[in-house]
């Protein structure tokens, strides 16, 4: 009886050592295994399972024989075999647990991620609508954009998400909007580039043409000018012409007058007597015109 307890004890035991060996390939096990410390929220998760693992398979399995000995002995080989196998027991739910415990530390941190990534994707979105008022070739697009930042921010606010994959989806939402709002910036700038450009060209045209008009102007001015200064030129031409002849005449007068006797020259206020000789009375009519010795002579 004593012998057959203990054989039976010995059986569970030896099978549950000889599953132990691969405790890492256990599907509640090897999940956590290939998980790194960077993919965690708590790093320690890691360094326990790690170490209860390596602790757990690497225990060496308990010897007992159930032949050897009294009943008495044999029973208390039983009473061990069981107690080892319970211990065992404990210490592979302790390693699942470990193992758990890195899977839901890498959930914790794939989820806060997710959260982080799509709170940030939400704060450049609102910015992007934020900056791009009046600033849209078709205001639809910012529309668009506002409706996907109130989904995304009702997802953020569902204190209920314990799938990362809803923040993922959310944030995935806002990329098309947003491109839509900053092509739609894009188009808007380029139109306001083009007509500034052609308003300049328009403006440079105009004054182009003020300043040829005024350039003509100022030609046609100096041109008339011209004119002005030869019919001016041609008249002081011509006065200078008269007042030589005059000025030649009046020479002429005057060396005629210079050529008569001082005594006859009336230039010369002289008091000497008149010659009123037939030659003296000649030149007296000729020079001085005096028309007595005109009459004189023409008596003769």
């Amino acid at each position: 009886m004593a012998q057959g307890e203990c054989r039976i004890a010995k059986e569970q035991y030896s099978t549950f050592e000889s599953r132990a060996k691969h405790l890492d390939t256990d599907s509640d096990v090897q999940p956590a295994t290939v998980i790194t410390a960077s993919q965690v929220a708590d790093t320690k998760t890691v360094d326990t399972l790690h170490a209860k693992l390596t602790a757990f398979t690497q225990k060496p399995p308990k010897k007992a024989s159930c032949t050897i000995g009294n009943a008495a002995t044999i029973r208390q080989t039983t009473v061990i075999l069981h107690k080892s196998l319970n211990d065992r027991n404990t210490a592979k739910t302790a390693v699942v647990r470990a193992a758990r415990a890195v899977v839901a530390s890498r959930d914790a941190k794939s989820l806060a991620d997710a959260k982080s990534s799509l709170s940030k994707a939400v704060k450049a979105a609102q910015g992007t609508l934020d900056s791009s008022h009046g600033k849209v070739a078709d205001n639809k697009t910012r529309e668009t954009l506002q409706k996907s930042l109130d989904a995304a921010n009702k997802v953020l606010a569902d204190k209920s998400v314990k799938d990362p994959q809803k923040y993922r989806d959310a944030q995935a939402t806002l990329a098309a909007p947003v491109k839509a709002v900053d092509d739609s910036v894009a188009a808007k700038a380029a139109a306001d580039k083009a007509a500034a450009a052609a308003q300049a060209a328009e403006q440079a045209q105009a004054q182009a043409q003020s300043r040829s008009s005024a350039s003509s102007s100022k030609s046609y001015s100096r041109s008339s000018g011209s004119g002005s200064s030869g019919s001016t030129t041609q008249r002081k031409t011509t006065g200078s012409t008269a007042s030589s002849g005059t000025s030649s005449g009046t020479s002429n007068q005057r060396s005629s007058s210079s050529q008569l006797p001082a005594a006859s020259n009336p230039s010369f206020g002289g008091s000497a007597p008149l010659d009123d000789s037939h030659d003296g009375m000649a030149s007296r009519c000729k020079v001085f015109g005096e028309q007595a010795a005109c009459d004189a002579m023409s008596g003769d």
